[in-house]
């Protein structure tokens, strides 16, 4: 792996590589997570961040942001994860660390608790 050719993208149905994210989405059972509107437009309650190495997709990570009742009854944005994966030889952390990462500063900026991700041992 080049360690530093990896990047995390923002991706949607506009991205060129929407296609392969889509392609590892569904390859995960996770198909029926995805908030997909008519013509094929993602819901703009959903982010799909992909890791690269270069232009071979590596690990996406999908996470939602719902609106939830507080105990006090105020409303406050949660997020949860729908998918998430990293390619076999990639399985080494760093890729799941970077899309953690991105995803907790993505979910920060919509003032938003964080998506809880489970990195594997």
């Amino acid at each position: 792996m080049r360690q530093n050719s990896l990047r995390v993208e923002p991706v949607d149905n506009h991205h060129p590589a929407w296609g392969d994210v889509l392609a590892a989405i569904l390859r995960t059972g996770n198909r029926e997570s995805l908030m997909l509107r008519e013509g094929g437009w993602l819901s703009s309650r959903q982010t799909i961040l992909a890791a690269f190495d270069a232009d071979q997709l590596v690990g996406h990570l999908c996470f939602r942001v719902e609106p939830v009742r507080s105990e006090m009854g105020r409303a406050k944005l949660m997020s949860r994860v729908d998918s998430f994966a990293v390619e076999e030889p990639y399985g080494d952390h760093s890729v799941d660390e970077m899309l953690r990462e991105v995803a907790e500063y993505r979910a920060r900026l919509m003032q938003c608790q964080p998506p809880q991700v489970a990195v594997p041992a």
